[in-house]
């Protein structure tokens, strides 16, 4: 049994001629919305792809190191970044204030509460790897 009611569903011209035309015309949008639907689909998962590439050259980068925190595990460091301060976040290094130094894309943690610090960050970007690439 076809899902609309009493229509035949083999796929013969026979089948089609014996449907009404309201029938057909409900066959017809449900397949243009289903084609809509898989686009529209297939727009948001592009639209993700094309924005995480967008945005990760955002989230590293380079910049001039304003102050730097050092705990038992990580390095807080404090970066002017195209006019803007931001902390990262990395396995214990040394950098001193004046630095110009490059990390990589990392995961921003926001309201980022550090037991060793007792301190929250505002945000923080974890990273791998930080290279001093100018000492002052």
């Amino acid at each position: 049994m076809s899902p609309f009611g009493n229509l035949p569903v083999e796929g013969t011209s026979e089948a089609v001629e014996g449907m009404e035309l309201a029938a057909v015309i409900r066959i017809v949008f449900i397949s243009i919305n289903s084609i809509g639907i898989l686009m529209k689909f297939t727009h948001i998962l592009c639209g993700i792809a094309l924005s995480s590439m967008l945005l990760s050259p955002a989230m590293a980068g380079e910049g001039k190191v304003l102050s730097s925190i050092a705990t038992a595990g990580y390095t807080y460091v404090e970066v002017e970044q195209s006019g803007k301060t931001i902390w990262i976040a990395a396995n214990r290094l040394e950098v001193a204030p004046g630095n110009l130094i490059r990390f990589d894309e990392g995961a921003m943690m926001t309201n980022f509460k550090s037991s060793s610090l007792d301190r929250t960050f505002p945000a923080v970007l974890f990273v791998a790897q930080v290279e001093v690439i100018a000492e002052k």
